[in-house]
């Protein structure tokens, strides 16, 4: 009956301290987490003689501002003012490799790259593609010339 009393209080006792032990470490917060704000658009791929528009310009200049708030529970929120008009959007985010994309309610989606390597770190924009009239001089005709612009968020 001793024996019997003594294996059970080391049962208890061991099980108690397999009670104490954490079932499992809590997930890292993700680095994209937290408020993202417009600064910058940068424009690529003009041809010469306009490379010179190819560029980092104030988002203000367009009178573009906008941010969102990446949640840690996986749901983001978004305003957008292009002047004239604020929006407000929310969804989902995933974020791998480097990559976040937003899933807005509507079922439409956006990724944005996380560059790191920036102090501070920037969220920048899938590249879209459009066209826009230039003259190389005032005296030279009209050029249809195809360009790319992204919209560049900081922590």
């Amino acid at each position: 009956m001793k024996r019997f009393l003594y294996i059970l209080c080391v049962a208890v006792s061991l099980s108690g301290l397999d009670a104490c032990k954490k079932s499992s470490d809590p997930e890292p917060v993700a680095p994209v987490v937290g408020k993202w704000t417009l600064g910058r658009v940068r424009f690529s791929g003009y041809p010469a003689p306009f490379t010179a528009l190819n560029a980092d310009r104030p988002s203000s200049a367009y009178g573009l501002s906008g941010s969102f708030n990446v949640k840690s529970d996986k749901s983001f929120t978004e305003t957008v003012n292009n002047g004239t008009r604020v929006t407000d959007f929310k969804g989902t985010w995933d974020f791998t490799s480097n990559t976040l994309q937003l899933k807005y309610d509507d079922s439409s989606t956006e990724d944005y790259q996380l560059d790191a390597a920036q102090d501070p770190s920037q969220l920048i924009s899938s590249a879209v593609s459009d066209t826009v009239s230039l003259r190389a001089t005032a005296t030279s005709p009209f050029q249809v010339v195809r360009y790319k612009y992204q919209f560049v968020y900081t922590k």
